[in-house]
């Protein structure tokens, strides 16, 4: 409900193009200069992003397969009714197993990632991938698709 002093913030429809701009590994590439990273180091970079790719193929599909069958895009945002409140629940419900799956296999990638690294780089590499999480993590806690789970802080290397 809106009344006076309360803005209403439409919750963004989550779909694989949002979250394939928080990819982790993406996020380290087009830091590459800032990480001075090396041909070698940025073709590494390229095969683990190729594998995380392969490995979210399928749910980055089901999740827009789901948003389409519920008739959600984010260039048609829902209103503020009821029925529209729980079209939007509903969705985020479906799409959730999905969401937290592409949200490991990116943990997954970028523990990969962040083995090639150390010293002051393996720090900056640390917070590009905790940035890319957060903004997930925010997404969730702003309503997109759930609660956040358990995050990992920054990733520990064994």
């Amino acid at each position: 409900m809106s009344g006076p002093g309360r803005s209403l913030v439409q919750p963004e429809v989550l779909t694989s193009d949002t979250l394939e701009k928080l990819n982790p590994i993406s996020a380290l590439l087009q830091k590459r200069k800032d990480l001075s990273l090396s041909d070698q180091r940025i073709g590494q970079l390229g095969g683990v992003l190729s594998r995380l790719d392969a490995k979210n193929m399928t749910l980055l599909r089901q999740i827009d397969s789901v948003a389409k069958a519920m008739g959600l895009s984010p260039d048609h945002p829902l209103g503020e009714s009821e029925t529209d409140r729980e079209r939007m629940q509903g969705y985020r419900n479906a799409i959730l197993p999905m969401v937290n799956g592409v949200r490991d296999n990116y943990d997954d990638a970028a523990m990969e990632a962040l083995r090639m690294f150390s010293g002051d780089t393996l720090r900056r590499a640390n917070g590009i991938v905790r940035d890319a999480r957060d903004k997930i993590n925010q997404m969730m806690r702003g309503g997109s698709v759930g609660p956040p789970r358990g995050g990992r802080g920054d990733l520990r290397l064994p």
